[in-house]
């Protein structure tokens, strides 16, 4: 642990920080078109496909092939599948290659092989399409999802729900737009649908912890800074990855994160820590996830925000300006401007209506409630307050306070240097209460919880939000 620490200490002391798809495979057939029933139409009712339903957006394809499930993956017919989502499929006999397109998204695959490509970004399947008879079978959650939809399944009645951003339910839905979304061991029903990866106070501490449902993600810096899960009661404990990983963000079933011991590119991996793709080939840090974008920092282009799609499509450069700590907050992007002495700025998240907001020398800036709060270097690092349209600024605190992560009506710091640990404060300032005593850094706040460094082994910790319960995070 101590090589990995001062790796992770190296990259804190300097300020920067930096999919395959999951397991279900659909079978397809190139010269099949679909029927698409009534989205209300009852189960019992539908043409049979074998005991495997496929729905998408509600309404039920029907196959002239049962789909079938192979080593746990479910496979379906080709153009079936590639119609039902809209896309067109090009079919090259002497090589056995699939091409597909939908607006802007590509997608190859090969019969055979594992490899597929989506827009570019190599990804690896778990099973690789195949022909049985004279049909051809490809994987549906690759598929589904890298035209940007989102793939439930209902293990009790066998059934794949694929939905697509943007697609409304009707007021009487059918029983498959009620299901659990995968992998249903992980997550809960409320919480599949996330729309924001992460909190913006633990982003601009490097995202070590994140949570959905009653599931924690988090580095664990014991274990070369890998991403384990854990059930937030601290039962079901497993290990997804080998990656150094930070900015960690979970939106439907999927963890985006900057993977460190590749130049610090975006990945992703399922919640099951099935299926990993590399998103795009930027430098990538303060990585927000929200809705379907990613927005980032990218390291190759003098620390411009940058946007792009779940799977990488639709790359955008958004500034111009040497960016940090960003927080996505609807539609715009809180920044601190490293090119104008580290001032508040704010533009569109479509690269519109660049402003700047205040003149301190700001970090650890958190956009909560119409208020940004930050550490003040143009006033010893003390603790500010502004309105995010530039009015109200006001004075917290007159101690040194790093590391801030507002959780509650609470602002979570590190007063006056390492020595003297966390404190909460109220919002407005009152309140002070101290949380630890230990030199902590990075501090993250995933439910109740509390995740931190801590000095000088680099182990990551965790206490309450109440100061109790103290102990290693592994």
């Amino acid at each position: 642990m101590k090589k990995n620490g001062k790796k992770l200490a190296k990259v804190r002391k300097t300020l920067i920080f930096s999919i395959v798809f999951a397991s279900l495979l659909i079978t397809i057939n190139p010269i099949t078109t679909p029927t698409v029933t009534a989205a209300n139409t009852a189960l019992a009712n539908l043409p049979s496909t074998g005991d495997i339903q496929i729905f998408v957006n509600g309404a039920a394809v029907v196959f002239d092939v049962p789909p079938i499930i192979q080593d746990g993956r479910t496979l379906v017919p080709l153009r079936a599948i590639f119609e039902a989502l809209g896309a067109e499929v090009v079919w090259e006999a002497a090589t056995q290659t699939i091409n597909a397109t939908r607006e802007d998204a590509t997608i190859t695959l090969r019969i055979g092989e594992t490899a597929m490509s989506a827009n570019g970004v190599g990804i690896i399947l778990d099973v690789p399409p195949q022909i049985m008879g004279d049909r051809t079978l490809v994987p549906v959650r690759a598929i589904a999802e890298s035209f940007g939809a989102l793939v439930g399944w209902d293990e009790a009645t066998r059934t794949v729900t694929i939905t697509e951003a943007g697609f409304a339910p009707s007021p009487s839905p059918s029983p498959a737009a009620i299901i659990t979304p995968v992998p249903a061991p992980i997550v809960t029903l409320p919480d599949a649908a996330n729309t924001r990866g992460n909190s913006v106070g633990n982003i601009v501490n490097g995202g070590v912890a994140a949570m959905q449902g009653d599931w924690v993600y988090y580095s664990n810096w014991d274990d070369a800074a890998s991403i384990y899960v854990i059930n937030i009661n601290g039962g079901g404990r497993q290990k997804l990855n080998n990656d150094w990983s930070l900015y960690l963000n979970i939106v439907n079933n999927r963890i985006y994160y900057s993977n460190m011991d590749d130049n610090s590119r975006i990945y992703a991996i399922n919640t099951d820590g099935s299926g990993k793709q590399r998103i795009n080939d930027d430098w990538s840090a303060y990585i927000n996830v929200v809705g379907d974008r990613i927005y980032y920092v990218n390291g190759n282009d003098n620390s411009s925000i940058y946007a792009m799609g779940l799977n990488g499509s639709g790359r955008q450069k958004i500034n111009d300006d040497s960016s940090g700590y960003i927080n996505v907050v609807g539609d715009k992007i809180y920044y601190v401007n490293w090119d104008d002495n580290s001032s508040i700025y704010v533009i569109g998240t479509d690269g519109s209506g660049r402003q700047k907001i205040c003149d301190d020398n700001s970090a650890y800036i958190n956009v909560v409630g119409g208020q940004i709060y930050y550490t003040n270097w143009s006033d010893n690092g003390t603790l500010y307050a502004i309105s995010t349209d530039g009015g109200g600024r006001r004075k917290l605190n007159d101690d040194v306070s790093v590391f801030i992560n507002v959780h509650n009506d609470k602002i979570y710091c590190l007063i006056s240097g390492f020595e003297n640990g966390i404190f909460a404060i109220n919002t407005d300032g009152s309140g002070r209460q101290r949380i630890n005593s230990d030199p902590s850094f990075d501090i993250n706040i995933v439910g109740e919880w509390i995740y931190y460094g801590l000095e000088p082994n680099y182990s990551l910790y965790i206490i309450n939000t109440d100061g109790t319960n103290r102990r290693p995070a592994d």
